[in-house]
């Protein structure tokens, strides 16, 4: 059945049509998208500590961070994404570690409690323990 024209007098509505005052909506989502973005105030914890204790890698100051070894503004902070202002008091309570794995500290104490002298000797650590 072909449409008809409405009769006189009844009310058309046109779906889809702006009245020439309306700018079309990406225009407007343009003028939005151009606008300066203010700089943030806080950011994660674990990014402010490298950029303030640049004498540590990432991997020591996360591990830090897990292990509540860090204190900012006076309150243990254990997760590294945690926001903190740039103007927060960051304290580190942790050292290098001396080995890279608990085996050194264990044959470190090995050496001092079997009284082994060690002075002129070569060492090899080849790794078995671990596979290698």
């Amino acid at each position: 059945m072909p449409f008809s024209r409405p009769a006189v007098g009844f009310l058309v509505r046109l779906v889809g049509v702006r009245p020439s005052c309306c700018p079309p909506s990406r225009a407007f989502a343009a003028v939005r998208a151009q606008k300066i973005q203010l700089p943030k105030k806080k950011r994660r914890l674990d990014e402010v500590c490298l950029e303030r204790f640049q004498q540590y890698s990432r991997t020591y100051i996360q591990s830090w961070i897990l292990q509540g070894k860090v204190i900012v503004d006076g309150r243990v902070v254990n997760k590294a994404g945690t926001q903190v202002s740039d103007k927060s008091v960051i304290e580190i309570k942790a050292e290098i570690p001396k080995y890279v794995c608990r085996a050194g500290h264990k044959l470190e104490a090995a050496i001092k409690g079997f009284d082994i002298d060690c002075d002129g000797k070569i060492a090899l650590d080849s790794g078995l323990s671990t596979g290698g």
